[in-house]
């Protein structure tokens, strides 16, 4: 199970297995906030964090006026949660998101005290609606986790999410999914990250940069948020090159991106970095790159997104815009065991949530371009 190193996680475990031993029976009554916090060396804060994670999960009751109590296993039974998480074939691949976020939320759900099951959204689309719908309002499931995106509200998975009167979270959608779905959404700032890698570049001398942006077969074309006016008005006024030669759209296969890696190298002026669409089309690009016989970052330096476990054992390591996969999972798992304070509320809206990223600079982009050029002057 993932360690949970702040204080007050370890707070937090330390007491649920009190309560789980039996060593603090139901009914019993902790000692005030001041005096436990002297116990436990810990500030009032943590301590009342931890609490709150407690009381979230079922394990305590808090009474005002009265103090903190230890519930019944009555109590526990009645406020006992379960989650249904929902996955495709592609929240199953190596570049789907999902195959990151869904372990960190089950062991996030594991240490708030909720049950989860799994099932691939192939057995909601091939069966009848209302049948669906049915059991699975049997099943009695206090959330959904739908591990999809890109929705226009009419897809029959999301229709029948919509009988179901409980809460549904898309923990790594589109703000679109938001509109379409009235789901609550967590979701990226895809352009405010990706123009981070790119200003990341710039400051490291990079003006004349190739990006590697992505097209489906259907031939829908992505640029992370960007669309082709936009994104060659911010590199205009960012100082780069704003050159169209310097845009190539790949699919997630070697072969498109060999291509493209070899027409860039090929032209009169090369790109000296590489923006990839993702850390796995980064992948590709290392591969390419050497067997073209170009050095990074010696030659050509190169920056991934996403930030997917194994970055950092490339040689050399990879820079990327990690966005804390491993976060959105545990951020996923509070926002459904807290739904009860925004489902089912008019006066509430519906969460709406902007996950966090950061850049991960490494040796992929560590030279300096103007530090190089001066070395070779």
């Amino acid at each position: 199970m993932e360690r949970y190193l702040n204080k007050k996680d370890i707070i937090f475990d330390n007491l649920k297995r009190k309560i789980a031993s039996g060593e603090y029976p139901s009914g019993y009554k902790f000692p005030s906030e001041p005096v436990m916090a002297k116990e436990l060396s810990v500030g009032r804060i943590t301590l009342r964090s931890a609490l709150e994670i407690l009381e979230q999960a079922g394990l305590i009751v808090r009474v005002p006026g009265k103090g903190t109590f230890v519930s019944s296993k009555k109590e526990r039974s009645k406020d006992e949660k379960r989650i249904l998480i929902l996955f495709d074939d592609y929240s199953q691949s190596l570049e789907s998101p999902s195959k990151y976020i869904i372990p960190t939320f089950e062991k996030a759900c594991e240490h708030l005290n909720i049950q989860t099951d799994s099932l691939d959204m192939s057995f909601l689309r091939a069966g009848n609606e209302q049948d669906v719908v049915e059991r699975l309002k049997e099943s009695n499931y206090s959330g959904i986790l739908l591990n999809g995106s890109y929705y226009n509200g009419d897809e029959k998975e999301v229709l029948i999410l919509q009988q179901l009167n409980i809460p549904v979270l898309i923990p790594h959608g589109r703000g679109e999914d938001y509109n379409t779905t009235g789901f609550a959404v967590m979701s990226s700032d895809d352009k405010k990250s990706w123009s981070e890698g790119i200003e990341y570049l710039f400051k490291q001398g990079h003006f004349r940069f190739a990006t590697l942006g992505t097209i489906t077969t259907s031939g829908i074309k992505s640029l992370r948020g960007f669309n082709e006016v936009e994104y060659f008005r911010f590199l205009n006024k960012l100082g780069a090159d704003d050159d169209t030669e310097l845009l190539k759209y790949v699919q997630y296969n070697y072969e498109t991106i060999y291509t493209a890696v070899e027409e860039l190298m090929s032209i009169s002026s090369p790109p000296t970095a590489m923006m990839c669409f993702s850390d796995f089309v980064a992948l590709d690009v290392y591969r390419s790159l050497d067997e073209l016989g170009y050095r990074i970052p010696e030659d050509v330096a190169v920056m991934g997104y996403c930030g997917y476990p194994g970055d950092h054992l490339l040689s050399p390591p990879l820079s990327t815009i990690d966005l804390q996969y491993s976060s959105i999972g545990k951020m996923a798992a509070k926002v459904l065991c807290k739904a009860t304070e925004w489902f089912g509320k008019p006066e509430i809206a519906v969460p709406r949530i902007i996950s966090t990223h950061k850049l991960a600079a490494r040796e992929s982009t560590a030279i300096k371009r103007v530090e190089k050029q001066l070395m070779n002057s």
